[in-house]
């Protein structure tokens, strides 16, 4: 088996637009963590990012062949059943993000919007971003894309 965390994924592999994914969390958690970068706009395009980004994935899975299924499933070392089931998971765990979002900020006044909103905010985000490394073994995210 080769290096993992040297494997390129092309353009058109799933785990290619989950890295991407995973890679515009930390955007959205850096938003919601430094008082200066409190933006609502630019949050909830990090978020909107992220939910696009999973979208290519189920695309892409609705037309990848066997084969390339199977050979992907083994680089995340999982059978291509535990690959489904984990992937089914992210779109909730995404729209349990988006929903604290709107709930905490997205949908309050700035004049009321605490730094305590945005912990939370943050602080989900990088619940869900720490799952989807461990779940599809990606090591490192910095500056919004993944390493």
């Amino acid at each position: 088996m080769c290096d993992k965390h040297k494997v390129k994924y092309s353009i058109n592999d799933a785990l290619f637009s989950i890295r991407r994914c995973v890679g515009s969390l930390p955007l959205l958690e850096d938003h919601c963590g430094v008082p200066t970068e409190r933006c609502r706009n630019c949050a909830e395009k990090h978020l909107m990012v992220s939910h696009e980004r999973f979208n290519e994935v189920e695309t892409e899975l609705d037309v990848l062949k066997a084969e390339e299924f199977g050979r992907e499933a083994t680089t995340i070392e999982c059978t291509t059943k535990e690959m489904v089931k984990v992937l089914e998971k992210v779109p909730k765990k995404l729209n349990d993000l988006a929903s604290l979002f709107y709930t905490e900020i997205g949908n309050v006044p700035a004049s009321q919007r605490t730094p305590e909103n945005w912990r939370k905010v943050g602080q989900r985000a990088r619940t869900v971003r720490r799952w989807m490394q461990k779940m599809f073994n990606i090591s490192k995210v910095a500056h919004g894309r993944t390493l």
